[in-house]
């Protein structure tokens, strides 16, 4: 578009400027818009640069003008933004995009571009017009947004939930390497004193130079956070000796103790540290922190600046080794133990068949304590054999009253230890409680670790088979943590193996996870055994594992481990889960997987009328979340999400559900990275944005035909069929 002389005017009675031509006042309007806009032809040649888009752009019309418009945009974006734009100038559709424009001067913006066709009616020719709105305060606005929910704003360090979501993440890696990793709970010493003496300005002083001595001293690989008021956390992760850890963290906190030296004072402050290590002490986020804080409150009652260390037992608690021993063994000689009990449910029926036996202490000043304070104090001093007899022992005598009471009988599985396992007498001593009791042996079953199976294969052997000769039920529990031998594993006489929740818990997120999960299942069932999954706490992981045919689930989606009382309630009620299988099977059903909900929203006015059940995420981890509970045919996932691209997103499909057909939409990412992700098989087709109606709509269509033509036995082909 060639740019007119400067329009002719004439100015009325009134004093008003009047433009003469049409033709002249348009272009005014377009010099004088409050919007970006860049006129191009049929091949995105520019032919028109208005005053702002000038400004935004950097540039004058000589340099723009007579050039590809794809210039503007930043050059990792430019040979896909081509592409894109290409395929909008061809199909004759608009388009746009938020992308980052490249300025003549070299810096760049973010630019919500739009490309809109306007038709000459006189000549039948097309224009476009490009209209440029700077939206580089609105991201950086999101961006801030998303600082202050991670960070603490003080030290910058993360807060509390990132830090969570982090350890998590952290624990997840370490526990498929092998590795050790160190929490440690950092408080300092009477920060509220130096506050009140000399100022919130210098408490924040002490805050931030810890902050900044923890930086300096940390690795690339550690975590650091300050978990509120005058708390922080480090984690020192990738050991394969715990030892190594705690030596590397008492050197690094006390490199933090330097005084702080101002220009009114010197400041003096220490820092006391509790410390607790995964798996060892804990395995789980809650737990290793709760053990971390534990281990510092025995650190500050010993005085400012120490270093306290989490020791399984009662020492943890204030107690002297000799006083914990004799709290313990009169513990079970006053019936200060409680047998609480979580159910286990049919993945079949979705009803409660079976629970195990969790024992607790009552203890008459620190309340209901967790196993985790005395197994091992009991194991040490030698009295976990007689823990173990009185846990058998209630057990049996429970089932026998619900059964006096006439509820419908349910299993109870126990714990056995290594030294009570190997108990001479073991096998006699459980048949004679049974027939005292009445019960019979079908209603007890017996659960052993891995270690305690392999410390003595052949003997274990032996005595499993004479255990099963009294009719009990046997079950191999934290199947794969350990040092199992599949050799042996097809000789043992047992009837279940136990998926330990460290599998189960990202099941649904993590490929190598599902993957040892599914293989323990069919493995299980090659054998002839059941196989249940503890600690399933959601929908979707429930949903998944019965997907893959696991026989038996237990955990917090359905409850928590609960007194007998309790129990009574549920087996009297008929108490159980909904395991109604996903009403959409047979239907063909599609997932958009896209940040953007009104991208969301314009592919579902496309697909409204194409006879597809259609699921929405705005997230790869909703995504994740809607692959677990509906039976999903075809997804389609934007390219450029936060978190997680497209890309990695779709190989975590693939691992995680290889049927499900799996379709990228991008008007974003390098042609590289895509074509890789095809090649690597995690992606079936690519779909440029922006779309062709027609042509997507045909993707889906064929996307559908691929997957039936890989499942020709699939419901969703018997579905059509009918």
């Amino acid at each position: 578009m060639s740019s007119p002389t400067t329009p002719a005017q004439v100015t009325d009675s009134a004093g008003i400027e009047q433009f003469v031509d049409e033709r002249q006042l348009l272009h005014v309007l377009m010099q004088r818009s409050a919007i970006g806009l860049i006129v191009v032809d049929t091949l995105g040649v520019v032919e028109f640069v208005n005053t702002l888009a000038q400004t935004l752009c950097a540039c004058s019309p000589t340099q723009l003008v007579g050039k590809n418009c794809v210039t503007l945009f930043a050059q990792d974006l430019a040979s896909v933004a081509n592409t894109a734009l290409q395929n909008g100038l061809a199909n004759g559709c608009g388009w746009g995009m938020e992308t980052m424009i490249q300025r003549m001067d070299g810096t760049q913006f973010w630019c919500d571009f739009q490309l809109v066709p306007v038709e000459d009616a006189r000549t039948g020719s097309t224009r476009w017009c490009v209209f440029l709105h700077d939206i580089s305060h609105l991201k950086h606005a999101a961006d801030k947004i998303q600082h202050i929910s991670s960070f603490d704003q003080l030290t910058l360090l993360p807060n509390r939930a990132q830090f969570l979501q982090n350890l998590h993440q952290l624990l997840s890696s370490a526990s498929a390497n092998g590795d050790f990793v160190l929490m440690v709970w950092i408080d300092v010493d009477h920060l509220r004193t130096i506050n009140d003496a000399m100022g919130h300005a210098v408490a924040d002083q002490v805050l931030l130079t810890v902050a900044d001595r923890m930086r300096e001293a940390s690795r690339r690989q550690d975590l650091l956070a300050r978990l509120g008021g005058d708390e922080f956390a480090l984690v020192l992760s990738g050991g394969t000796d715990a030892q190594d850890l705690r030596e590397a963290a008492e050197r690094l906190i006390r490199n933090l103790e330097v005084d702080l030296v101002t220009q009114a004072c010197t400041v003096k402050f220490s820092l006391t540290a509790g410390t607790a290590i995964f798996p060892t002490d804990a395995r789980y986020v809650d737990d290793l922190m709760s053990c971390a804080e534990m281990a510092l409150r025995e650190a500050k009652k010993a005085g400012d600046g120490g270093i306290g260390h989490f020791v399984t037992g009662l020492g943890n608690l204030g107690a002297s080794h000799a006083q914990a021993v004799a709290e313990l063994r009169n513990a079970i000689a006053a019936g200060e133990l409680r047998l609480h009990y979580q159910p286990q449910l049919s993945l079949h029926s979705g009803q409660v068949i079976g629970l195990e036996a969790l024992v607790r202490w009552q203890h008459p000043t620190r309340g209901l304590l967790a196993p985790f304070h005395f197994i091992a104090l009991a194991e040490e001093c030698g009295l976990i054999i007689t823990l173990g007899e009185w846990v058998m022992r209630t057990a049996v005598q429970q089932i026998r009253d619900w059964r006096t009471d006439g509820l419908t009988p349910v299993r109870v599985a126990v714990n056995l230890s290594a030294p009570h396992f190997r108990q001479k007498g073991l096998p006699d001593a459980i048949e004679k409680l049974l027939f005292d009791h009445g019960v019979p042996a079908a209603l007890l079953e017996l659960e052993l670790t891995e270690s305690v199976m392999m410390r003595d294969a052949e003997a274990a052997i032996h005595i499993v088979d004479r255990l099963k000769m009294l009719g009990l039920r046997i079950s191999l529990d934290d199947f794969g943590t350990g040092y199992s031998s599949l050799a042996y594993l097809s000789r043992f006489a047992i009837d279940v193996i136990k998926i330990d929740q460290s599998f189960v818990a990202n099941i649904t997120t993590n490929p190598v996870n599902a993957s040892i999960a599914t293989a323990t299942i069919a493995m299980a069932h090659k054998l002839g055994k059941t196989v249940i999954a503890e600690g399933v706490e959601t929908q979707g992981q429930m949903t998944y594992l019965r997907r893959h045919e696991c026989d038996e689930m237990q955990g917090y989606l359905f409850s928590r481990p609960v007194d007998a009382p309790t129990i009574s309630d549920m087996l009297r009620s008929g108490a159980g889960i909904n395991l109604s299988l996903d009403q959409g099977e047979a239907q063909m059903t599609l997932l958009l997987v896209d940040d953007e909900p009104n991208i969301l929203n314009a592919l579902k006015r496309l697909l409204r009328r194409e006879g597809y059940r259609i699921l929405c995420a705005e997230s790869a981890a909703q995504g994740l979340d809607l692959l677990a509970t509906h039976r999903v045919h075809v997804v389609i996932s934007d390219q450029r999400m936060p978190v997680m691209t497209g890309t990695e997103f779709l190989s975590r499909v693939k691992d995680l559900y290889p049927d499900t057909v799996r379709l990228v939409l991008s008007g974003y990412s390098e042609l590289e990275s895509l074509t890789d992700a095809i090649n690597k098989g995690a992606i079936y087709r690519y779909i440029s944005k922006p779309w062709d109606d027609a042509m997507f709509k045909q993707d889906v269509t064929q996307a559908f035909r691929y997957y039936r033509e890989r499942n020709p036995a699939s419901t969703l082909n018997n579905h059509e069929a009918d």
